[in-house]
């Protein structure tokens, strides 16, 4: 995503110095945002891409620093994202899935029973080490890049939304390529979401993958499933809802 911003936004910006989104080519496709995207410039676009367009319908505005702020000195106006997320109806947080994240237990976290140290000399790759009651982990610079947990702006545009009970998705996954034939090539999509501020309390939580609904991944926390729904008028929305009242309005 760095190198978009390098490669794409600042050139296409410099005479100007302007937003992305102040672009006169781009005066039809900007209006108030409903998703605010929280991600990290050290992952790749086109899983940004990709992860907006899976959990999002294709008509949604979304708001996305590299293109709605200034990529300039004197930015400062735009650096403050927590006014943005407050007048947003959602917040999407986009992370790589990290088999060295994930393993780390969140219990030991929780209860305050490791240490963090961060490794490397100035100039040098930092690696975040973990040192726990019974092991030694290292997380190397380049994941560390990559994972949104461990970009500050991601933590304080999640406790943002959350304080303004702001409902909050947070898909972790990687794209999914797709062939000449129109079938995926790897993996199957986002193992889970973990949803929070939804309307219901009882709807709050991690939702796992479990099969299928209507073409699409479906996702089931007990009684609740997260699934693409088809509307009679053909188009289709993706909802959290009781699997014993899909078809009620209510």
């Amino acid at each position: 995503t760095a190198d978009v911003v390098r490669l794409k936004v600042r050139p296409m910006t410099r005479h100007r110095r302007c937003r992305f989104t102040e672009l006169s080519q781009m005066g039809d496709k900007t209006g108030a945002a409903a998703v605010f995207i929280s991600h990290t410039w050290g992952a790749r676009f086109r899983e940004l891409a990709a992860a907006i367009a899976y959990a999002l319908p294709p008509d949604t505005l979304v708001w996305i620093d590299i293109l709605a702020v200034r990529q300039w000195p004197g930015n400062v106006g735009d650096i403050d994202f927590r006014p943005v997320v407050h007048k947003t109806n959602a917040l999407l947080l986009i992370a790589r899935h990290l088999e060295q994240v994930a393993d780390i237990q969140p219990s030991a976290i929780i209860n305050a029973n490791c240490q963090l140290d961060m490794l490397g000399g100035e100039g040098e790759a930092k690696t975040l080490q973990f040192v726990m009651r019974n092991t030694l982990r290292q997380i190397p610079s380049d994941q560390l890049a990559t994972c949104a947990f461990f970009r500050i702006w991601c933590v304080v545009e999640l406790v943002a939304a959350l304080m303004a009970d702001i409902p909050v998705l947070m898909l972790v996954g990687a794209e999914k390529r797709i062939g000449h034939d129109g079938h995926g090539a790897g993996g199957e999509g986002a193992a889970g979401f973990l949803v929070q501020g939804a309307g219901s309390q009882e709807a709050n939580g991690t939702y796992l993958r479990e099969g299928q609904y209507g073409g699409a991944p479906l996702y089931k926390k007990g009684q609740w499933w997260l699934l693409r729904y088809s509307l009679g008028s053909g188009a289709r929305f993706w909802y959290i809802a009781d699997k014993d009242r899909l078809n009620v309005d209510a």
